[in-house]
């Protein structure tokens, strides 16, 4: 069907498309032109050949080097070649050491004022050199943060601009942002949270060779393109096209994002562009929205509504739905940088377009400065929200887990934490949600009813074990009737962190409660053994279960164990209390069955002091309080008689 309406609409057109010969390729790099077309679906074909750069319902602007333009030649559309919207004149300076910030940097100025902010600012700025251009440029990162030499566990968000060479409104407003991140720590309130509370990487360009085009004391000349004439936001694998979906091996541009985003994680990301005004959001390349659709278009309509308080709502960035758009409503892109980092990096990507002009005027760089600035730091301040925290092992090493959104997440909207930190971040339109922690080697997690409010972070530290461990090796639990009660015992086989035990207890299949604690051995190799009694004042069924408690305050629950209170088992005898005594002592004992009782005193030599008969007794525990009348201070043998059952215990006499 699209390619019969690609058909129609080329019978009506001219079959000769304007002419740009060879020579034009070998002077620009590229052409930049623009066609109509009859219906949106035939871009779905169109985007696979040429690099479109806006359509505005009937006609399309587009980017092709020479081969691809030859290839979409073929297809009939009468185009339009348009002057190369980077060959205009500049105004060149140092923007940094002038202050007003309204002139372009050499590359050399470019490259120094970004080593100049990690002089100025030693603990809070480092330059990090992700690669290598073509032309031997370097894509360059300034990364702030308040200990900025050491990986914190705090969320990381990108800022970069001018992958396309010639969209140049956020050049030299990033340096702008670094500079003002940095001048105003610990004098802006919400820019001290955001160095304190985030990793924030600045690229200025990431795309030299296309906006140093001309040589390095101009960027009049700008192409699109990178020095292969390859447009970089077509160059990156795609989730619908594949590895290539531009026909082209990846860029060195492309090959140095693609390793720095395989080496650290960014939580999101922003890709800041022109040509149009707007603010664009994942999917580019699916007509299926984002798990976290709602959420994006939050964000966007945050981002855009304070770029219209800033600007006095004088229709900058009102474009399509007063100034956001989903990517696939727009028209669809195959192979860029917003998808690639959205799905194969599981990371939230925003692509803003901040200027209908692509190369614009110096004299226009603060404007767009003064538009955004605040919507640049709210847009950092988004991730300080949703749910996060830190995922360790029991040993408190840092674990990289997918976290996953129960019920919600699907495409690749799970995140990650990070691998030297353990931070995870997962941002997400308000609500409760049922959270999941998985890694490799580790048994799962999951956190129920987690409640995430707008504007704050909620926060949620996970403990993840590894399979088969246990803090507590748990050997035994079992229970013994006492008298008025009973006795608990447990031991453990090895123990990890063991802060220690809490008895909790449930009565006829009520609510378990507390009852007793008692400390654990921390870390041990070696047997323990432990035991408890707790006396009980009714009869009936009760349930025990074991509360182990880790130092960092993470716990685990034993099995439960039943214990049937006044029914008796077993005969028993305990020993008298109190011991040593000097006038009366009492003794307990347990009969399973009713029993004729004989209480017999002996010496310790074996002497018969005194025999007391307790006549027929019932089934159950007893205790029968002993007068001491006729005995001197010294050590005695107690022996009960109950039937065939017999017991002894020694105690002493004080008189």
């Amino acid at each position: 069907m699209l390619k019969q309406l690609i058909a129609l609409f080329v019978l009506s057109v001219s079959l000769f498309a304007q002419s740009v010969d060879d020579q034009y390729f070998e002077k620009n790099g590229e052409v930049y032109f623009r066609f109509p077309v009859f219906n949106k679906l035939e871009l779905q074909e169109i985007t696979k050949i040429i690099s479109i750069d806006k359509f505005d319902g009937k006609m399309v602007t587009a980017y092709a080097n020479k081969d691809q333009f030859r290839k979409f030649q073929k297809t009939g559309y009468k185009v339009e070649v348009l002057p190369p919207p980077g060959d205009v004149p500049v105004e060149m300076g140092n923007p940094r050491a002038l202050g007003l910030w309204d002139v372009y940097p050499s590359y050399e100025t470019y490259v120094q004022m970004l080593n100049d902010l990690a002089a100025d600012y030693p603990n809070l700025c480092r330059v990090v050199d992700a690669g290598t251009t073509t032309q031997g440029r370097k894509i360059l990162f300034v990364v702030i943060s308040d200990n900025v030499n050491v990986t914190e566990p705090e969320p990381r968000f990108m800022h970069s601009s001018s992958m396309h060479g010639d969209e140049t409104a956020a050049f030299v407003n990033m340096i702008r942002l670094a500079d003002h991140l940095l001048s105003n720590y610990n004098v802006d309130p919400l820019i001290t949270k955001l160095v304190n509370g985030l990793e924030i990487w600045i690229n200025p360009a990431a795309n030299p060779d296309g906006t140093y085009r001309s040589g390095n004391a101009t960027v009049t000349g700008a192409r699109r393109g990178n020095a292969n004439n390859v447009d970089i936001n077509r160059n990156f694998p795609d989730p619908v096209q594949g590895q290539h979906p531009d026909g082209y091996a990846w860029q060195p541009e492309t090959i140095a994002m693609m390793n720095l985003g395989n080496s650290t994680y960014f939580n999101m990301s922003a890709n800041y562009h022109g040509g149009a005004e707007v603010v664009n959001y994942p999917w580019d390349s699916r007509v299926a929205r984002h798990a976290d659709d709602n959420w994006w278009q939050q964000v966007s309509r945050r981002y855009a509504d304070t770029v219209h308080f800033y600007c006095n709502n004088n229709g900058y960035l009102s474009e399509f739905n007063n100034g956001i758009t989903n990517g696939w409503d727009w028209y669809s892109v195959y192979g860029g940088r917003q998808d690639w980092f959205t799905y194969f990096k599981f990371g939230r990507e925003v692509t803003i377009e901040l200027s209908n002009t692509k190369l614009i005027s110096a004299s226009y760089i603060p404007t767009i400065w003064n538009y955004n600035r605040a919507a640049w730091l709210n847009l950092m301040n988004e991730l300080l929200s949703g749910v996060g925290g830190v995922v360790k092992s029991p040993e408190g090493v840092p674990v990289k887990v997918k976290v996953t959104v129960l019920s919600h997440d699907h495409t690749n909207a799970e995140v990650f934490s990070d691998s030297i930190s353990g931070a995870y971040t997962r941002m997400i339109f308000p609500g409760t949600y049922d959270l999941t922690f998985t890694a490799a080697g580790y048994d799962p997690v999951t956190v129920n009813g987690v409640v995430v409010s707008s504007g704050v972070k909620t926060p949620l530290d996970v403990t993840i074990y590894p399979v088969g461990w246990v803090p507590v090796e748990l050997a035994s639990f079992t229970s013994e009737a006492v008298s008025g009660g009973v006795k608990l015992l447990w031991s453990t086989a090895t123990e990890t962190n063991n802060f220690g035990f809490e008895v909790e207890m449930s009565l006829n299949g009520g609510e378990f409660t507390k009852v007793s604690e008692t400390r654990g051995a921390g870390t041990s190799t070696e047997s323990r053994f432990y035991e408890v009694i707790i006396p009980l004042s009714q009869n009936g069924v009760y349930d025990f279960r074991l509360k182990q408690i880790d130092l960092d305050g993470s716990f685990n629950y034993s099995n439960v164990i039943n214990f049937e209170n006044g029914v008796v088992r077993n005969f028993n005898l305990g020993q008298n209390y109190p011991n040593p005594f000097n006038s009366s002592t009492v003794l307990n004992f347990d009969l399973p069955v009713p029993s004729e009782v004989t209480v017999t005193i002996f010496s310790i030599e074996g002497r018969e002091i005194e025999k007391r008969e307790l006549g027929l007794l019932e089934a159950g525990n007893h205790s029968w309080r002993y007068e001491a009348e006729n005995l001197v201070s010294g050590n005695y043998i107690l022996r009960l008689n109950a039937g065939s059952f017999t017991a002894s215990k020694k105690f002493t006499y004080l008189k």
